[in-house]
């Protein structure tokens, strides 16, 4: 012995085909079944998975003492290689047969469609192992007859030749085949690909009535091939002189050489390929060719159809269909006409998003529900809930893009009518939900602050009616620079009172203006000295929270705990020195935003996220300098819109569209005059909200909300004294 060795490792390992090149170098071609646990593969190789049975291709050096490369060679179901032939370059030309949909085949072989196994494969593996330089199906063109290759061989030109066997009568031919019909059960076939695995040169059907199965393939230095297997057929074709021309016994071995000597015919396309768009198209190729010169044409996918010239005789044309492609990449197949390869390319569709329905209405109780985005296969998109109390249990596309069912649980609503968005693909699903029975707006009262002392109108009658009915307390410092704030600390509905000086908050938290105490009332220590103080509902959750905010800085408590804790509050910058903070809902999204203010610039956060978007944000130039900015709901839209005081001079952007439309839209009007200062408030409890002014105790109030001064329906109201700062809420 020169050298004798094992391959192999913990399972079944069977070594089918082998062969040597000139150097010496040995080429074993096999499976690996059962398990492929230490199978030896070399560093780099093409395939380092088993999945349920593998090829392998492993390549000896001369020796015998060292593996050369070694690779596995198929998909996730069963394969296996029968047969294999190495060119003059060292690559080899491997046969099998596979059940695997996912075999790896490469984009523009003969052959990419599989339609049901197990069928044959022919591969190209390059000479270091570790590529594929092509490979194919060999298999019917329909399902589900299997196939397989039990030979292969290659010529000077490195065209592979493969055998084996169908049994399906759909298996591709060419026009000058030896046999273009199955001649029975089981047939034999003989195909040649051009060296880049793309065309078949030449295939054919060998076989007769009964079962025929070539077993190997060898091809002569002229590029003629013989054939040799064993056949069931007893009208297997043989020729006038040959050794044995009858069937003598249950199956016999057969030999036959066929000459592959070139045609003299020759054939020119009118063109290479053709390009479509996604919607797809037609389009005619003119094939050029001698009179009796016999040519074929086929298409690699299903997408394109050839409608008319599949065959034909000299010169002809070729008319195909492109069906509509509807997923956004792009893709190409390829006719193969008369031998000769033309390219069909088609773009993919542009993403389109359609949400069905686009709204929903829900009662106070709430609830689950769905709703369908519809888009093209590929698209891909992401879905969120502009409000706290929308919960959303799909956030993203399918993996591969496409449309997919939106399914969201909307809490229970024990306030007053409310509206939110899910905002999906770009797109807003829009939700509303009735309030819970009994609930209604409240009206704005009107109150005054001054060193620690609140004056507060808590019956919203517009008078002082003493402290049996209304409301006088003392919450706060007195200390100079004490801030009054207002909101809703603990969401019950009804506005609370607090102080803010220098980072120091005091809240009243359950709403009975007194302080009760750290375990009932709140002291915060939130900012620094120079800060300003900014309340907001910043989750959407219905409760007010604490803010701050210096030239562009903003500190925000966005889960409302009285505490700064990162990374769950937020720290935005937005603005500059100079700038005056602003906060609304800008968007009806339910939640508070912010925004700054300088000499008419306004920089709107319109979609909440807290980072500067110029697609969706707001950069608007509405007023000028020495204009105060005032926000609120001029029109009862749910939306927050900007607007300008000066000296008793309003400028309200009434329809919310962050420009000034002229005053038949928008509204610019008188009310006040120098030295009162604007306040702000829903007077009526209709949704709307109204301007007014305040000086020194005297208020004017536009009440009824037509944006002039009409004295037998606005008020005008003594309510507080010199020095002592107005405050509205809804007590």
């Amino acid at each position: 012995l020169v050298y004798s060795t094992f391959l192999g490792g913990d399972g079944d390992d069977v070594a089918n085909a082998i062969t040597v090149d000139a150097l010496g170098n040995a080429y074993v071609a096999g499976t690996v079944d059962v398990t492929g646990a230490n199978f030896p593969l070399t560093p780099g190789a093409f395939r380092t998975v088993w999945e349920n049975g593998e090829a392998f291709v492993a390549k000896l050096n001369a020796a015998g003492s060292a593996l050369v490369f070694s690779t596995f060679l198929g998909g996730s179901s069963a394969d296996s290689a029968a047969a294999i032939a190495v060119d003059s370059e060292g690559a080899a030309y491997v046969g099998g047969n596979t059940g695997s949909a996912d075999f790896p085949v490469t984009a523009a072989a003969f052959q990419t469609t599989f339609e049901g196994g197990p069928v044959g494969f022919a591969a190209k593996v390059g000479p270091a192992g570790t590529a594929l330089v092509y490979s194919t199906f060999l298999a019917p063109y329909s399902c589900c007859a299997p196939a397989s290759v039990t030979g292969v061989g290659v010529n000077a030109l490195g065209q592979l030749h493969a055998v084996g066997f169908t049994a399906s009568t759909s298996f591709p031919v060419t026009l000058d085949a030896l046999q273009r019909y199955n001649g029975g059960l089981a047939d034999g076939f003989l195909i040649k690909l051009n060296s880049a695995g793309e065309i078949a040169l030449y295939s054919t059907y060998l076989g007769g009535a009964g079962d025929d199965y070539p077993q190997a393939v060898a091809v002569d230095p002229w590029g003629n091939v013989t054939v040799a297997g064993q056949t069931f057929s007893a009208n297997f074709p043989t020729t006038i002189g040959a050794v044995q021309r009858g069937a003598t016994g249950a199956g016999d071995a057969f030999a036959a050489f066929i000459n592959m000597s070139v045609s003299s015919c020759s054939f020119q396309l009118s063109e290479g390929g053709r390009s479509f768009p996604a919607a797809g198209g037609s389009a005619t190729v003119t094939v050029t060719a001698p009179a009796g010169c016999l040519w074929v044409a086929s298409a690699s996918d299903r997408w394109v159809t050839i409608t008319a010239g599949r065959s034909g005789s000299g010169s002809g044309s070729v008319t195909y269909t492109v069906s509509a492609n509807n997923s956004t990449n792009a893709r190409s197949a390829r006719l193969t006409i008369a031998g000769s390869t033309y390219l069909v390319s088609q773009s993919g569709m542009s993403c389109t998003y359609v949400l069905e329905p686009a709204a929903r209405s829900f009662s106070s109780a709430g609830g689950l529900s769905t709703f369908n985005v519809i888009a093209p296969a590929g698209c891909l998109w992401t879905a969120y809930s502009s409000v706290t109390w929308i919960t959303l249990f799909t956030t993203t596309s399918p993996t591969n893009g496409g449309s997919a069912t939106i399914t969201f649980w909307v809490d229970a609503n024990n306030g007053v009518a409310r509206a939110g968005d899910i905002i999906a693909a770009g797109q807003k699903f829009a939700v509303s939900q009735s309030g819970a029975s009994g609930a209604v707006l409240k009206p704005s009262k009107i109150g005054v602050f001054a060193g620690g002392l609140w004056i507060l109108d808590l019956n919203g009658n517009f008078g002082w009616d003493g402290t049996a009915t209304d409301r006088l307390a003392y919450f706060g410092s007195g200390s100079a620079g004490e801030t009054w704030v207002v909101g809703d600390w603990n969401g019950s509905g009804s506005s609370k009172i607090g102080v803010y000086l220098n980072g120091a908050w005091v809240l009243d938290y359950n709403g009975n203006s007194v302080w009760d105490g750290e375990n009932v009332d709140k002291i915060v220590y939130f900012g620094a000295p120079g800060w300003q103080p900014v309340v907001g509902d910043w989750n959407g959750d219905g409760r007010t929270k604490i803010g701050v905010y210096k030239d562009g800085t903003w500190m925000l408590d966005y889960d409302g705990n009285f505490a700064w804790n990162p990374p769950v509050d937020k720290m935005p910058s937005w603005g500059g020195v100079g700038h005056t903070p602003v906060v609304g809902d800008w968007n009806k999204s339910g939640f508070t935003k912010i925004g700054a203010y300088k000499d008419g610039q306004w920089l709107i956060d319109y979609n909440g996220d807290l980072l500067w978007n110029s697609a969706v944000d707001k950069n608007v130039s509405f007023g000028g300098g020495g204009y105060l900015p005032v926000v609120g709901d001029w029109n009862g839209s749910g939306s927050t819109k900007i607007g300008l005081y000066r000296d008793g001079e309003w400028v309200l952007d009434y329809n919310g569209n962050f420009a000034w439309d002229g005053a038949a839209v928008d509204k610019f009007f008188y009310f006040g005059s120098p030295g009162w200062v604007p306040v702000l408030g829903d007077w009526t409890a209709d949704g709307k909200t109204k301007i007014g002014v305040y000086k020194d105790g005297a208020w004017l109030l536009d009440y009824n909300g037509s944006f002039a001064w009409e004295s037998s329906a606005d008020k005008v109201i003594y309510f507080g004294s010199l020095g002592q700062t107005p405050v509205v809420g809804k007590w």
